[in-house]
């Protein structure tokens, strides 16, 4: 049950780096262009609360992981 739960969070992060670095190559973009990029930054912040969210349930999954093999 637990490594469905750790192969589940690895996949969320996955699918977060996966985005974040889309909107970061987008912010990239539209700095070079000098086009407005608050909906990127904005989107960015939103990913890196999701990914601190998933870390911190991953650990914590873990963690009662951990307390289970003990």
């Amino acid at each position: 049950m637990t490594e469905v739960l750790e192969s589940e969070s690895e996949k969320e992060l996955a699918q977060i780096a996966k985005e974040l670095s889309v909107q970061q190559e987008a912010l990239l973009k539209a700095t070079k262009s000098k086009q407005p990029y608050n909906d990127i930054v904005d989107a960015i912040d939103e990913l890196r609360e999701r990914k601190q969210k998933a870390l911190t349930g991953k650990a914590m999954q873990e963690g009662k992981s951990s307390e289970f093999k003990s």
